[in-house]
């Protein structure tokens, strides 16, 4: 289950003299939504995974309804843009669930803005509203919230947060709205990533499942396009067996597979018939170090595996050897594989593109080693958690980065952008004019 929230009202702030009216109201109406969401817990810490517990009984009901405010909140102090909570399990047991936010951009919640959601989810229900009060008079120069209906569902519940900070009376139709919610749906973590992100920048791809479908799957085949991916002997496309841990990624695999041709065939197991993350998924495959659980399973030499985690934000590669032995390509390994993909694509190109690995102490030592001095790929080491890998990885032209347990990406910048199109449009041009001289010829 996803929302997005977004200010439809982002363009209308609040003149000095209506701030003090405008909180309290927020204030008011949020408060008198919260109380059939009491709070169950004690202390609990918003991370680099959101906040996470067990979701029976109710117990997390009011941390999405708070969620929900902190949606608003960040969508109003962003001058409206879009933002997404993602409401996962993760790679956690079936009874855990948890939800984080994402930002207009993308990325994760930024680290300054993880103690205001611990800070809004820990305030008791008495001290709620003293709580906002103080949270928004801070903020009011450019933000504010939302809140009102209770449904038991968890993304209701957000939904419910979100309305809650609107000023009593209105509706989705009204100019006074702070803040709307917009449900998505069953969706995959990166696939909310997307959608945030094109909500935000239109010329970045199509906010939709089907927009990202399209442009993942765009984008590979044109790679494969360049190079022979098809078996051996002309037997059809490659095949790569997928572990889905019984989560939502193979309903995003679903829409994937058909647009990826003869180029590639997914083959889809664990899509939802079991429990979720039991004895198979990404984190039981990186921490027992063997092949994953589920009907009708089997390994064989020479077939390509991959473990998704319940959202599909993490992805273990792994293989049986030619005796039958479970071998593992890890987070460390993956991001040692793409770097030094990429690292020879740019020196081949041409290009001065300032690129790096990012990695904990955790990481492999051999394969810092390698990168470093047979590849002269620049390597930091920050503390242990995504968002400081992430951060990081920012500060190259092309970033790569990966955890361990498979949890990573490459970012580029918005200068390897231009530079690399800048590259492919003079090739192009040249490859163009030595055509027109051979079509002369031919004529």
């Amino acid at each position: 289950l996803t929302q997005q929230s977004h200010n439809r009202n982002s363009a209308v702030l609040p003149p000095p003299a209506s701030v003090d009216a405008l909180v309290n109201s927020v204030c008011q109406t949020a408060c008198s939504g919260a109380y059939r969401h009491p709070q169950l817990h004690g202390h609990v810490a918003y991370g680099t995974a959101g906040f996470r517990m067990r979701a029976d009984a109710g117990q997390m009901d009011y941390i999405m309804f708070r969620m929900g405010v902190l949606a608003a909140l960040r969508s109003r102090s962003l001058h409206g843009q879009a933002v997404g909570v993602m409401v996962t399990a993760s790679h956690n047991p079936e009874h855990d669930n948890g939800v984080k936010l994402v930002e207009p951009n993308g990325d994760m919640l930024p680290v300054e803005w993880e103690p205001i959601a611990s800070g809004l989810v820990n305030a008791l229900d008495t001290e709620l509203r003293n709580h906002l009060h103080v949270l928004l008079s801070t903020l009011h120069d450019s933000e504010f919230i939302t809140t009102a209906q209770f449904v038991a569902s968890l993304a209701e519940a957000v939904a419910a947060g979100v309305r809650a900070c609107n000023p009593a009376g209105t509706d989705e139709a009204d100019d006074e709205q702070l803040a709307v919610a917009e449900q998505l749906g069953v969706l995959t973590t990166p696939q909310l990533h997307y959608i945030v992100a094109c909500t935000n920048n239109p010329a970045y791809g199509r906010p939709s499942l089907s927009g990202y479908a399209e442009k993942l799957a765009g984008a590979f085949v044109r790679l494969a396009e360049r190079r022979s991916l098809k078996g051996g002997g002309g037997a059809g496309p490659r095949s790569v067996h997928i572990d889905a841990a019984n989560g939502v990624g193979a309903g995003a695999l679903a829409q994937l597979a058909p647009l990826l041709g003869e180029h590639l065939r997914l083959v889809v197991h664990n899509s939802g018939d079991g429990e979720l993350n039991y004895r198979c998924g990404a984190d039981f495959v990186k921490v027992q170090m063997r092949f994953p659980e589920g009907r009708g399973l089997q390994f064989e030499p020479g077939q390509r595996w991959a473990s998704f985690d319940g959202d599909a934000d993490r992805i273990i590669y792994f293989y049986c050897d030619s005796e039958g032995q479970f071998q593992m390509l890890d987070g460390d390994k993956q991001a040692a594989l793409l770097a030094a993909y990429l690292i020879g694509r740019i020196r081949a190109a041409g290009l001065n593109l300032n690129t790096g690995l990012v990695q904990t102490a955790y990481a492999n030592a051999e394969s810092t080693r390698y990168l470093a001095e047979q590849l002269g790929v620049a390597v930091a080491c920050v503390p242990t958690g995504v968002k400081h890998l992430h951060k990081r990885a920012k500060d190259f032209d092309i970033g790569v980065y990966f955890e361990a347990n498979g949890h990573g990406t490459v970012l580029f910048s918005d200068r390897a952008r231009s530079a690399i199109l800048a590259v492919a449009a003079t090739v192009r041009a040249r490859l163009a004019r030595k055509l027109k001289r051979l079509e002369n010829c031919a004529w």
